[in-house]
């Protein structure tokens, strides 16, 4: 195999990053072979049971350097039969992760946060600049806010149904004066979050003052209230906005007075996902392309659940604001859309009827599937 240079057999080993039986091939191979695939090999690092824990450690001890190749963290109680103290036994994940000195992902999934965890975590992963919390559950808000203020280099920070038993009487812990807060460049607030104190709270640190990208969930007019005061504090920064907008407890769903993107006047993407029960109608939609700046929106993308009719949008009205004579650099409209059995159309009608509701924009674009309406990934 020396005939073959390093450089071209490294790019080809690239190829094979996420498929682990060809790179443990590759890395029996020959010795020129065996570095880029230990690379590759060793690049995630997944602790879901004790026996994931025991095997790691075990690779440890016996060959110590692989850890400088681990980059993601995974930690996670995946399995509902594993009990919790079986897989974080802190003395020994703090061996673990000694041994990890370039982390630059940590994701947590479905774990209970105590203090001896949230120390080893703060000890050792300081590195990190994305960070990943699913379903994860804390002692107090002040251990989360201990947490996210001990990465000082995070830049992508992903929220989905993180909880606390209580929040302190005081408004927030008060950041140390030697403690940076983290400069966040992107930002996602999915499901199941109560977003009150949290929104606050970054606020309150600035931490939402230069994002870039920006993920919210809103189930609530609250929720979209809050989502709002953050959307004003990332003001210009923003560059790509997607809104989940799930306020189903209504026929008739409007934007709130108090939300609105006008301040996001850098928006080149946004991705709106919604919804659309039987009987329902979402004049929100149109409420809020009107209030998007013309000089800057480049993609639109629509996520669509159908289960009621295409109607419920005012397609018309959608069409007039987005008119090229005012939108001169929007140049991609694309659906997304999951029809449902209750839905009035399916499939094909579906694409059609699109079509028929967006006369002129379908014009402007040079094609349905690479020009300005993407008809993709429509289900029926």
């Amino acid at each position: 195999m020396s005939s073959i240079p390093p450089e071209l057999s490294d790019y080809v080993i690239d190829f094979l990053h996420d498929d682990r039986p060809s790179l443990k091939a590759c890395s029996l191979t020959c010795r020129t072979w065996h570095p880029a695939a230990r690379h590759h090999l060793f690049r995630t690092v997944t602790f879901s049971s004790p026996r994931s824990r025991e095997d790691f450690q075990q690779l440890l001890h016996a060959a110590p350097y692989i850890g400088q190749f681990a980059r993601d963290v995974r930690l996670g109680k995946w399995s509902p039969y594993v009990a919790k103290g079986e897989i974080y036994k802190p003395e020994q994940l703090s061996m673990i992760f000694c041994a990890l000195p370039a982390v630059e992902r940590l994701e947590l999934v479905l774990v209970e946060m105590d203090a001896v965890l949230e120390s080893s975590l703060i000890r050792h992963f300081t590195s990190v600049t994305q960070l990943s919390l699913e379903y994860c559950r804390f002692p107090a808000f002040g251990a989360l806010v201990g947490l996210l203020r001990s990465f000082p280099a995070l830049e992508r920070l992903n929220l989905r149904g993180v909880s606390w038993e209580k929040v302190e009487e005081v408004a927030f812990p008060a950041r140390p004066n030697s403690v940076n807060a983290p400069a966040l460049r992107n930002l996602v607030l999915a499901k199941d979050m109560e977003l009150d104190v949290l929104v606050e709270w970054m606020l309150s640190e600035g931490l939402c003052d230069n994002l870039e990208t920006f993920s919210g969930s809103c189930k609530h007019d609250a929720d979209a209230i809050i989502i709002g005061e953050l959307l004003r504090a990332a003001g210009p920064s923003l560059i790509n906005l997607e809104l989940d907008w799930y306020c189903a407890s209504y026929n008739d769903i409007f934007l709130p007075l108090e939300f609105t993107v006008s301040p996001c006047t850098s928006l080149q993407t946004l991705t709106l996902n919604c919804p659309i029960d039987l009987h329902a109608t979402l004049p929100w939609v149109s409420s809020l392309l009107s209030q998007v700046c013309p000089a800057s929106l480049q993609k639109l993308t629509f996520g669509i659940r159908l289960l009621g009719s295409l109607d419920a949008i005012d397609w018309k009205r959608v069409e007039a604001i987005l008119s090229p004579d005012i939108f001169k650099k929007f140049n991609t409209l694309q659906f997304s859309i999951a029809a449902w059995h209750t839905a009035s159309q399916r499939g094909a009608e579906v694409q059609s009827s699109i079509r028929q509701r967006l006369p002129q924009l379908a014009l402007a674009g040079k094609d349905y599937d690479g020009g300005y309406v993407n008809m993709g990934n429509i289900l029926g």
